[in-house]
Parts: structure tokens; sequence; C-alpha cells
């Protein structure tokens, strides 16, 4: 029988992701990031096995979208996530939502090589301090009352 996830679990991964779109809109606002630069424009890829030329076709804006197509392995992957996650080549980018690490990791990279500062550092001067995530750091969940 499979285990639903954790509430707490999904709550964290959703405001981790709203957080990268906050960031990014920012950063393209500011003029420092375009949403339809490719990964192949960005000249950004993997450890191997390297990306596909496919997989670099994906834009910024996808992977904000969680419609990268790439299913590359990712740091912080559960082996949960593993096993569901779509075999490589399987999706072209645009084609298929699938929530990944990939993505988001990706996406830290992507902000950080476009504004030149770490993504801690301007998300605490641009959007603040969020004391879920304070919780989430000392106990490895966000309790939200």
């Amino acid at each position: 029988m499979r285990r639903a996830p954790d509430l707490a679990d999904v709550r964290l991964t959703l405001r981790r992701e709203h957080q990268e779109v906050q960031r990014h809109g920012i950063a393209v606002e500011d003029g420092k990031g375009n949403p339809n630069s490719t990964l192949q424009d960005l000249d950004i890829d993997d450890n191997e096995p390297s990306l596909t030329q496919e997989e670099k076709q994906a834009r910024v804006i996808d992977l904000l979208r969680a419609r990268s197509g790439v299913y590359h392995p990712a740091l912080y992957e559960s082996p949960g996530m593993s096993a569901r996650k779509p075999k490589r080549s399987s999706h072209p980018p645009r084609s298929f939502w699938y929530y990944n690490n990939w993505d988001l990791n990706a996406l830290g990279s992507i902000f950080e090589k476009a504004t030149k500062s770490s993504i801690f550092q301007e998300f605490k001067e641009q959007i603040g301090s969020d004391p879920c995530l304070a919780h989430a750091a000392k106990s490895g969940a966000c309790r939200v009352h």
C-alpha cells in the first residue's frame, strides 16, 4: 500500500517552488534574466551523463512550470521520487508536467549566474525571513497552524 506524503513535506516543497518563481520574477523585472532562454543558451549542463540536445532546449519558464522534460538524477531526491520519475527522454520540454528537484536545483544555478549573487542572500534581502522556513531548517518539517 502506498503511503500518502506527509502534509508538512508537501507544504515545504510547494513553498520552495513558490520562492523560486518569486526570485526569478524579481530578477527578470530587474533585467537580469530571460524566461525564454534555453538551457543551451545559458550553457547549463550536468554531470555525466550530460543533458541531451533535446533536454537543453528546455527554457527557464519550462523549469519554473515543472515542464522541462529533464529527468536527470538530482541531489536531495528521495528513493520514492527517483522511482516515480519518468525515464529520460520520455517527454520533450513543455509536453508533460512533472515536479522534480532537478528543475529547482538548476533554477538556483541559473539565478546565481544571472544575478551574480547567492540565492540565499537575495532571498534574505528581497523577500525576508519566513518563520516557517526557520522552523523547517531546525526540525526538518514545516508545521502550519
